[in-house]
């Protein structure tokens, strides 16, 4: 991998995004941001939680009614792309992602340290346990 970063700035991005890749892979809600121990709760919670929630990929426009769906058209048929980890907009090459990644600001709750995505979903943990 040393070889494809050129610089101790892109390395560092890298080891940045991998962890942000890890934390997304251990089963966070992209709508509500709760987390889950395995991807069956997580896909459990996608349909009966958001349903109705439409579901629109970034790369070709197609619109998923449920969250499974999606799932597999995005890996069926993009797997070339990269997609964010935070709000899943797809990009087609790393420099790309890191650049749009570094655009979200994690929102950090000041009594228990949990991260979140967004603005909301800070106040929505703050009004639901503090």
């Amino acid at each position: 991998m040393g070889a494809l970063l050129s610089n101790n700035r892109e390395k560092r991005d890298f080891k940045l995004l991998r962890s942000v890749l890890m934390i997304r892979s251990r089963n966070v809600c992209c709508k509500c941001n709760t987390h889950f121990d395995i991807k069956k709760n997580l896909d459990k919670h996608m349909e009966r939680v958001h349903a109705g929630t439409s579901y629109t990929c970034d790369s070709c426009d197609l619109i998923s009614w449920t969250w499974s769906m999606f799932q597999q058209h995005i890996y069926a048929c993009h797997n070339d792309v990269i997609f964010c980890p935070y709000c899943y907009k797809a990009h087609d090459n790393y420099s790309n992602l890191v650049t749009h990644w570094k655009t979200h600001e994690p929102f950090e709750c000041n009594i228990c340290n949990n991260t979140f995505i967004t603005q909301k979903s800070l106040r929505k943990h703050r009004f639901a346990l503090h």
